[in-house]
């Protein structure tokens, strides 16, 4: 008994010391391509409807996240990416999803709108990039230099993401060099920020109240989120929509106004901003705003949306179904 126990427990212990460097080989590479080799081009349908291509980002440093569907670290992924590359908000640093589940169109796009995120996302059914990458592990980012170079990858999630997705793009910007590279992985990532979390705690329950209708409540967890984090422009935005649901015009206009006023690279703001002089009926000042919002492409089906109620408002029926057919297209995921 005492034998076979014993045997069992040191096949365990081997099998665990085994799997670490297995692991190690596995992490933050790519079966079919190596550091320094030219990213494969892709061509991928958008999952907005606008189809999404290596050669849109050329000369420009990139991002790729390939996702997994509910799979939450797939989720975290998303999340951290997008405010790592927001937070950045480099002209020549571009972030891209995709995935080739297909079938869970419906899902990213709603994942998507909760959490914001409205990068171009390409869908890959016949996981014909997938298999040009090598991929190993989902998710996987891929970070590419100006020059369409692989330069990092990162396999997985995990609480330093969001610290080593920066340094990675700002060295693949060529910001520093490799030395200084190595030391800023050393240094001790910042600490998580709690509230930041909190906020977001606050933010994805008024997400669930608003789909139930619960309006006011929803505008109570939103508040408290901005409380929580007066920074989170996310939150700030959603807070100003669900005042705009409410006809609460008045506050919805002062949050939004406050928040273009401090942060005016913030594109989604425009967008807001423009749904709310269409609700005052200051119609040229909505088409201008919902207009450049669109070209910005914070979130192409709400835009076209709006814009289909501006021209229907002005009796441009024309125009009106246009935008409409696009937003329809959008949600459909049609061509």
């Amino acid at each position: 008994m005492t034998l076979n126990w014993s045997k069992r427990y040191w096949a365990a212990v081997a099998v665990a010391v085994l799997a670490v460097p297995v692991a190690s080989l596995l992490a933050d590479r790519l079966r079919n391509l190596k550091t320094g080799e030219t990213l494969p081009p892709f061509t991928a349908e958008g999952l907005d409807g606008r189809s999404v291509a290596a050669q849109d980002f050329s000369g420009k440093a990139l991002v790729v996240v390939y996702l997994s569907a509910r799979q939450r670290q797939s989720e975290h992924a998303l999340a951290s990416a997008h405010t790592v590359i927001g937070n950045l908000n480099k002209q020549d640093l571009k972030l891209v999803f995709m995935s080739s589940e297909v079938g869970e169109a419906t899902y990213f796009r709603e994942l998507r709108d909760r959490l914001t995120a409205h990068e171009p996302f390409g869908l890959d059914p016949q996981r014909t990039y997938y298999g040009k990458l090598g991929l190993i592990a989902f998710p996987t980012t891929i970070i590419a230099s100006k020059e369409g170079k692989l330069v990092h990858v990162i396999a997985g999630w995990s609480r330093d993401y969001e610290h080593h997705l920066e340094i990675y793009s700002r060295h693949a910007l060529g910001e520093f060099d490799e030395a200084e590279l190595a030391k800023r992985l050393e240094a001790k990532p910042a600490a998580r920020n709690e509230a930041r979390d909190k906020a977001d705690r606050h933010r994805s329950t008024a997400s669930v109240l608003r789909k139930k209708g619960m309006l006011d409540s929803a505008v109570q967890e939103l508040e408290q989120a901005v409380a929580a984090d007066p920074t989170y422009a996310d939150a700030i935005a959603d807070l100003a929509e669900v005042l705009v649901q409410q006809d609460r015009i008045g506050d919805a206009e002062k949050r939004i106004n406050e928040l273009m006023a401090k942060q005016p690279q913030y594109h989604r703001a425009k967008l807001v901003l423009g749904l709310i002089k269409l609700k005052r009926n200051q119609l040229d000042d909505a088409e201008k705003l919902l207009t450049e919002s669109l070209i910005m492409n914070p979130d192409p089906i709400r835009s076209h949306y709006y814009l289909g109620m501006l021209y229907e408002k002005k009796g441009e029926h024309k125009a009106a179904m246009e935008h409409y057919r696009d937003a329809l297209k959008r949600c459909l995921n049609e061509p």
